[in-house]
């Protein structure tokens, strides 16, 4: 039983593609679940609540498609879900910037009704489309959990539970490997196994930037600190550092793309695409800096060395542009 029932999910899990990469927001979603252990005992059986399912696959696809911009072939039925969410979301906002899902679950629990109807949807999807097709392979059921659609639950053993969580985490590795494989077939954006892995957390990962800024400081701007954007001096108190290219599109805070500015440029100039004039003054800057930097033990000088000599801030916006992120 326990080999066996182990075999199975890998088996399904192997099997996540292009054209179903439901299997592995529905999988993950399980596993996700067991840990936290939210599911209930009846008669010494495990029950597991779609509903609990589908919010956290809510969080994955939101994160993953609408944050992150992650594109490959997704069910049409699942993106219109997505773009009911998206359109409920910023209907209600005068703020149109990318949020990761945590602000949109806080915003739409204000309006129970339409929060519950938006749960409701997708699980008209998953009820006799995921939950049940989760379990073929090449029109082959295989046996890892029963399907009550009546009561919108899935039902485990005992036994069954005890294997999930023993192997939670080695299934979660292989559920990423397959879906980082399809993502990364069909998109050029950087760090996509780290977002990928990221689109389950309640909370996006933030950087602080008090490193960077101190480095900046130290190291570049001897004579004081200059505003990236206009060339101003900047009062010790206004400084604010910020990144060039849009942190949701390198998910990472790398010193190459930060400059100093103030809060109100920051909205300013934050809020579009960087252009290609502005790319080509932190290329400037970027020797510049390299240059202050390249006696010193930084890894920010390696990183500095890497992208210069390799285009990658060039490559980086041309992938930007291309694949239409957002503010």
């Amino acid at each position: 039983m326990h080999m066996s029932y182990l075999e199975n999910w890998l088996h399904v899990l192997n099997q996540i593609d292009d054209d179903n990469t439901y299997k592995a927001a529905w999988g993950r979603a399980i596993i996700e679940c067991v840990n936290e252990e939210a599911y209930e005992t009846q008669n010494n059986l495990i029950i597991l609540y779609e509903y609990d399912i589908v919010k956290k696959m809510m969080k994955y696809y939101w994160n993953l498609y609408c944050y992150f911009n992650l594109n490959h072939y997704v069910p049409k039925k699942i993106m219109r879900r997505v773009d009911a969410l998206k359109k409920e979301y910023y209907g209600k906002k005068q703020n149109k910037q990318m949020v990761w899902y945590d602000k949109v679950d806080s915003y739409l629990k204000q309006y129970p009704q339409k929060y519950e109807q938006l749960i409701k949807q997708f699980m008209t999807i998953s009820n006799k489309g995921f939950a049940y097709q989760f379990l073929r392979v090449k029109r082959h059921k295989v046996d890892l959990y029963k399907l009550d659609t009546r009561r919108k639950v899935i039902i485990f053993e005992r036994n069954q539970l005890t294997i999930i969580k023993q192997y939670a985490e080695s299934l979660l590795n292989l559920i990423h490997y397959r879906w980082i494989s399809v993502l990364s077939k069909h998109n050029k954006s950087p760090n996509i196994p780290k977002k990928c892995e990221a689109s389950m957390l309640d909370k996006s990962y933030k950087c602080s930037l008090t490193k960077e800024r101190n480095t900046l400081l130290r190291y570049y701007h001897l004579e004081g600190a200059k505003d990236f954007y206009t060339g101003d001096i900047l009062e010790v108190a206004d400084i604010q550092a910020t990144g060039i290219l849009p942190y949701r599109f390198l998910y990472e805070c790398p010193l190459w793309n930060i400059v100093l500015t103030t809060k109100d440029n920051i909205k300013k100039y934050g809020a579009k695409h960087p252009s290609r004039q502005t790319i080509n003054r932190l290329k400037e800057r970027n020797l510049k800096l390299y240059d202050l930097l390249k006696d010193t033990r930084l890894q920010a000088k390696t990183e500095l060395e890497d992208v210069i000599n390799s285009d990658l801030l060039d490559r980086y916006y041309t992938d930007l542009v291309g694949e239409d992120y957002g503010v």
